[in-house]
């Protein structure tokens, strides 16, 4: 499946023209502009503009963790997990499930999903005006922080903005547009054009008597939501 999804995507950039060489060629628009910038320089680790556009963010890295790490790659004899694999860069993980009836698991799959993409508990400055963000675990070449400028914080920041008039809801599988089964989960609208359907918040209620009491319905709150 990973095989299958990287060659997919590599045949819609080839597609789109997007397969050249990294700061070349067209980005998503005939006429770039300086927030189409900001994302690529991120995923490419370097700064998109200032006096030392083009050059890598400071990294910081621990070489007796690199050591650690890959010592611990070598002499495990486990593989790697069910349903994880990894593809010349690309990698799927589909081996979190969440039972019926364990909210607990439910909850920390959701506050993992909704994270947020930077812990300003981790953000500190330094004596000479930088931003220093620290990792909360080290990454496979020993990296345990990295040292910004504050623009260049400014420009991560702004690559997590979304782009102007594109759809922030995309679906897939089932829900996908063009999917098979999308019949079976997405009501047909009527046949008459004149006839819409009426939805629950806009049916009208009857009105209550003076005093009468509203009837509830109980239900059960989720907190952590």
């Amino acid at each position: 499946m990973a095989a299958r999804i990287f060659r997919r995507t590599l045949a819609l950039l080839r597609e789109r023209g997007l397969t050249g060489e990294c700061g070349q060629g067209p980005l998503l628009d005939d006429e770039p502009t300086a927030l189409d910038a900001c994302p690529q320089a991120a995923v490419q680790g370097r700064i998109a503009f200032g006096e030392r556009a083009g050059c890598a963010v400071r990294r910081v890295r621990d070489e007796a963790t690199r050591l650690a790490q890959e010592d611990r790659r070598d002499s495990s004899k486990v593989g790697r997990p069910a349903l994880q694999a990894r593809y010349r860069g690309f990698s799927l993980h589909a081996a979190t499930r969440v039972a019926e009836g364990r909210e607990d698991a439910l909850e920390r799959l959701c506050r993992y999903v909704l994270r947020p993409a930077l812990d300003e508990s981790r953000l500190t400055w330094t004596r000479d005006g930088k931003v220093v963000y620290r990792f909360k675990r080290p990454w496979k070449d020993g990296t345990k922080l990295v040292v910004f400028e504050p623009w260049v914080l400014v420009e991560r920041l702004a690559a997590l903005v979304p782009r102007p008039h594109r759809n922030l809801v995309t679906y897939r599988g089932a829900f996908a547009p063009a999917a098979s089964q999308r019949e079976r989960v997405v009501p047909v609208p009527p046949e008459d054009e004149g006839e819409r359907p009426v939805f629950r918040s806009r049916q009208r209620r009857p009105c209550r008597a003076v005093g009468e009491k509203r009837e509830t319905k109980p239900h059960r709150r989720r907190r952590w939501t």
